[in-house]
């Protein structure tokens, strides 16, 4: 019978890729990569930045890869919010600008913010909302609901599900 899924136990990131403690040694985890973030989702899964893209790993070591040509409008993720399952906004890097970028589980979307000054340094959550924080200032991302908020632009929208999906690649015997 097939393996039982592993859940995500003491991920750690690096220059090299991606970690996770196996029970007695460290495993390498996916392909070599230069990590910039691990975020995990409420239902179990994990968001990793790195800086040619994102990937989104589900319990069963399934990498779906969120590469440059690929629909996400820039590689180097600086920032995660994890919403809906499979659904997330980040903040990303090239190399002249800053993007805010929305995964709605099919497509990437592109945001601008309309003579926006501030620099954005990172994304968060204060209660339900997703927060923009720059240097001073943290700004809510606009409800449609209640129309309350720093409205976003959509600049760019890419096709459906161009994500490449595959199996993760797993090295043992990794010592600390």
């Amino acid at each position: 019978p097939p393996a039982a899924p592993r859940r995500w136990r003491g991920p750690a990131r690096g220059h090299e890729g991606v970690a996770r403690f196996g029970g007695e040694d460290w495993e390498g985890f996916g392909e070599v990569a230069q990590c910039t973030g691990l975020w995990p989702t409420p239902e179990g899964k994990l968001w990793v930045g790195t800086t040619r893209g994102l990937w989104h790993v589900d319990a069963d070591d399934v990498i779906r890869e969120h590469a440059e040509g690929r629909g996400i409008p820039a590689g180097w993720v600086r920032s995660v919010v994890p919403t809906r399952p499979g659904q997330a906004f980040v903040l990303l890097q090239d190399a002249n600008r800053s993007h805010l970028g929305w995964f709605d589980g099919l497509r990437w979307y592109d945001y601008t913010i309309p003579e926006f000054e501030p620099a954005i340094v990172g994304l968060g959550r204060e209660g339900g909302d997703i927060v923009l924080l720059s240097e001073r200032y943290a700004f809510r991302i606009q409800d449609a609901a209640t129309g309350s908020g720093v409205a976003l632009r959509p600049i760019a929208r890419s096709e459906r599900d161009r994500v490449l999906g595959y199996r993760a690649r797993v090295s043992t015997g990794i010592r600390e």
